[in-house]
């Protein structure tokens, strides 16, 4: 469980790292048509994601091979101590997730519901449709 728990450390410190990075550090495509500009960035952007994954890979790599794969338990213990160490201060940056299927709402609904709000199982068949409410 510890080999496991550091490799997904190490995946974890590179994808902090990549939510790190600020708009302009990132390629955009640039063309006379989206279709165009989609390719263009596509191009920009394989050899990026290429890199940063033969970067986190070579460090899973490494862990394994000095740890032979896990069997050296103290060799495990030693480097996924130090590596739960950069993790802890690799700041967490929060991604927004944008949900391309939903449609956009023109007024922005309340987040704010009571706990009290919550429906039983058979209550929820008949209930009402919620609506937004304004800011």
């Amino acid at each position: 469980m510890p080999y496991a728990q550091a490799l997904l450390d190490i995946n974890e410190i590179h994808a902090r790292q990549l939510a790190a990075l600020k708009p302009g550090e990132l390629s955009s495509g640039r063309a006379g048509s989206s279709e165009e500009a989609t390719r263009d960035l596509e191009g920009k952007l394989k050899p990026f994601v290429e890199q940063k994954y033969q970067e986190g890979q070579a460090e899973m790599d490494a862990f394994a091979k000095a740890t032979d794969s896990g069997a050296n338990k103290n060799k495990v213990r030693e480097l996924a101590a130090d590596i739960r160490k950069r993790l802890d201060s690799t700041t967490a940056t929060t991604v927004p997730f944008i949900d391309a299927a939903a449609p956009a709402s023109p007024t922005p609904v309340s987040p704010n519901i009571p706990a009290s709000a919550t429906l039983s199982p058979s209550a929820k068949d008949n209930a009402p449709t919620p609506t937004a409410t304004p800011r």
